[in-house]
């Protein structure tokens, strides 16, 4: 057995990192790698003097983190793999762990939109320069290459294959995978080879192009959608990369840029969560007809769907979404913990057959054409309801909360309805409907018809609970997903507050965003155009081609010369004064100072009506000054025209009160952020709970009071003014007339 060497990395975060020499040698010590050395790791240095860091050190975390997690699941046995393959699903989990960032371009995500934009894949060989310009786009030549790779691979390995269909992953991470399976693929397979990850000789170059694209896959988190065994277990790394709720990526930014900035953060125990981690195996059935059994144990699905005819028969929770169009039996003693539309609003509903419906318990009941408020008032509460409503007469709106249904109850659905269901239950749906979220289902609970998608937490294979035959099949196979075990409760609560304060106050305070999504990138974006076609820089183009020249200390070089040579006065007016900002940290002064304070200037403002500000301020963006648009070509960050500016400051005229001195206002910018609040899936956190695996939907405390499902919409802007008396400063009530006539300026646009 040959000895590992080790390099020894110093972190200020989780100190000493051991990392194998064959990764260093072959990745940490390439010139791409070397760069990450000069990307800034966020935007909050602004804010955070001492917050320092890079995507260099962000990127041995992940790996120090990563190592922690694959050795968890490996130690605690939860991983069966096929043909060996868990050492080397390491290393390529841990060479994609060092790779993640490895696409970032100068101000990490600040100029990421543009260089993909601007990158165009020519041919292979001696036509490649020449056709670098008219190329393909990054996106189309990526999607391109790993669906042929794996492809190949897959046929000449007899396995399913299934192609991707679109790349949805962020600029950086495409740029990134890219650059894995162009120009650092020779430096992957010379670490799998020195890892001795091929006893038997060097692998074929289909096997090496397939281990690229699972690389890749990692980075952007695109799972294998396959029945194969082996595509299955892949997915597990790729969630603990790049997941939908927690992986080693996320928890390394969370601690380290709390760290590195010195403010007080909820505490993380990283250590437990991950030492917590596990592998839990769920079942997928395709197109299960003329199912009649008996449930032998207690089940949990995780997923059904179907458009067929179901019955259910016995004690299940869960909540269901009935498409419109569809039957619904609920036979008499049937429990309805909530029945309403899709969207909060209530259900229509039309009787099928039969007589009235009748309910005992609480019932809530809304009628006509009424909406959800008018049910919650006391006319309508009862201990017994009748539906209203005629047989055979129409339709009518039904909102019904914590009912027993008295008699047989049967109707179609004129909307999408959900109906949530938590005890006995006798139901037959007739039509299209799908579980949102897990459903339990108890010992003894019948199922009869038919099921178009189904998927069971635990390996229903082995107990023949649907299939009578043994062998996955593209009908019946294991999917496998990361799970925690029961004590990392605590911990996940923690990763979620830690989180959110980050983002909610430090990445979108008004100074980093005023930063990283205006000034960086449309300085940039000017310049670019300065030296032509819109790509050029001096020396080299933002693209793809020049990534391994691109990093801050380039364009924050090419900016310094540029403002301090004759050079500049060729440049707009506007994008000196803005550069000048950017060296100085004079930047125009913002309305408000946190999205806290934005929730609170647009109180009185409906969530709709603050939708038709932000499109409408996108719409009135000047185009004569600097801009940025989105990947839609829409306006996304720029000034407010100058009719704006004239009407905002008639507004402040009509405001303003003798006593209170004049003003005028010069520009006023408008930025877009987001803040998406993470909330877990709670029917995406599975728990190991020694006798069974459950979602976390499942236990109505961590579901009702700590973890939800929606998130907000994000939809954010900042605006940011200025005075064209320079030498004025805002007093707060001039502050607050600017605010109100801002509003009243919104108002006239909105009705």
């Amino acid at each position: 057995m040959v000895e590992t060497k080790y390099k020894i990395f110093k972190d200020a975060v989780h100190g000493y990192i051991d990392i194998p020499v064959a990764y260093v040698e072959n990745i940490i010590d390439s010139i791409y790698f070397q760069r990450l050395r000069n990307i800034e790791q966020t935007g909050m240095r602004v804010l955070f003097p001492a917050a320092k860091h890079d995507r260099f050190s962000h990127s041995l975390g992940v790996f120090y983190l990563g190592q922690k997690a694959v050795n968890a699941l490996k130690n605690n046995n939860y991983l069966v793999v096929a043909n060996g393959n868990i050492e080397k699903y390491k290393v390529l989990f841990l060479t994609a762990c060092l790779l993640h960032d490895i696409g970032h371009t100068p101000f990490s995500h600040s100029l990421e939109d543009q260089v993909l934009a601007n990158s165009k894949i020519g041919t292979e060989g001696r036509r490649r320069k020449k056709d670098e310009q008219n190329g393909v786009p990054l996106t189309n030549k990526l999607l391109e290459r790993i669906n042929a790779f794996e492809k190949a691979f897959c046929e000449e390995n007899s396995l399913p294959y299934d192609p991707i269909t679109e790349i949805k992953a962020a600029a950086h991470e495409q740029i990134g995978a890219y650059l894995i399976i162009d120009k650092l693929n020779d430096r992957v397979i010379r670490l799998e080879e020195e890892c001795n990850l091929y006893s038997d000789g060097k692998p074929t170059e289909t096997v090496t192009n397939d281990d690229l694209c699972f690389i890749a896959r990692m980075i952007m988190g695109i799972k294998y959608t396959e029945y194969s065994v082996d595509r299955q277990i892949r997915n597990c790394f790729i969630e603990l990369l790049n997941g939908d709720n927690f992986d080693v990526d996320k928890l390394d930014y969370i601690v380290r840029d709390t760290y590195m900035s010195g403010i007080k953060n909820v505490s993380i125990d990283v250590e437990r969560l991950l030492s917590s981690l596990c592998v839990v195996t769920k079942t997928k059935h395709l197109n299960v007809e003329n199912i009649d059994l008996t449930i032998s144990r207690d089940l949990t699905v995780s997923e059904i769907k179907n458009n067929g005819v179901l019955n259910i028969d016995g004690e299940c929770k869960g909540i269901l979404e009935i498409s419109k169009g569809a039957k619904v039996v609920l036979q008499k003693d049937s429990i309805i913990e909530l029945l309403r539309g899709k969207e909060q609003e209530a259900a229509e509903i039309q009787y099928a057959d039969g007589d009235e419906a009748m309910f005992s318990n609480t019932s809530d009941v809304q009628q006509d054409n009424e909406w959800i408020n008018a049910c919650k008032t006391d006319q309508y509460k009862g201990d017994v309801k009748k539906m209203p409503g005629k047989p055979n007469q129409g339709l009518f709106c039904a909102y019904i909360e914590n009912a027993e249904t008295l008699s047989p109850f049967k109707f179609r659905t004129k909307n999408n309805v959900i109906i949530q269901l938590h005890g006995k239950c006798k139901i037959t749906i007739e039509g299209g409907f799908k579980s949102v979220g897990a459903i339990k289902l108890s010992k003894g609970v019948q199922l009869k018809g038919s099921i178009s998608e189904t998927e069971v937490i635990g390996d229903s294979l082995k107990d023949k609970l649907f299939s009578q035959d043994d062998h996955p099949d593209k009908n019946n196979y294991n999917t496998f997903s990361i799970g925690f075990k029961k004590q990392a409760i605590n911990v996940i609560a923690n990763v979620l507050e830690a989180r959110n304060y980050l983002y909610l106050w430090v990445y979108a305070h008004h100074k980093v965003v005023y930063y990283t999504n205006f000034l960086i990138p449309v300085i940039t974006q000017n310049i670019a155009k300065y030296f032509g076609s819109g790509t050029g820089f001096p020396l080299w183009k933002l693209d793809y081609q020049n990534i391994e020249f691109l990093d801050d200390y380039y364009i924050w070089t090419t900016m310094k010369y540029l403002c301090e040579t004759e050079q500049v006065p060729k440049l707009s007016k506007t994008t000196k004064t803005l550069m000048e900002q950017l060296f100085s940290r004079n930047y125009d002064e913002s309305l408000y100072k946190s999205l806290a304070e934005y929730d609170l200037m647009f109180a009185s403002f409906t969530a709709e009506q603050k939708d038709k500000i932000f499109d409408k301020m996108k719409a009135f963006v000047d185009k004569s000054k600097p801009y940025l648009k989105d990947k839609h070509g829409k306006y996304l960050v720029g000034y407010l025209k100058q009719n704006g500016i004239s009407d905002i400051n008639s507004k402040i005229s009509e405001n303003a009160t003798n006593e209170m001195s004049s003003f005028k206002i010069q520009s006023i910018l408008f930025v877009v952020t987001e803040f998406k609040q993470k909330r877990l899936d709670p029917n995406k956190v599975l728990l190991d709970m020694q006798d069974e695996i459950l979602p976390i939907s499942q236990i109505q405390l961590l579901s009702d009071n700590h973890i939800e499902v929606a998130a907000n919409k994000g939809k954010y802007f900042y605006l940011y003014y200025s005075v064209e008396n320079e030498q004025l400063k805002l007093t707060k009530q001039q502050m607050q007339l600017l605010k109100e006539s801002i509003k009243d300026y919104f108002r006239g646009y909105i009705k």
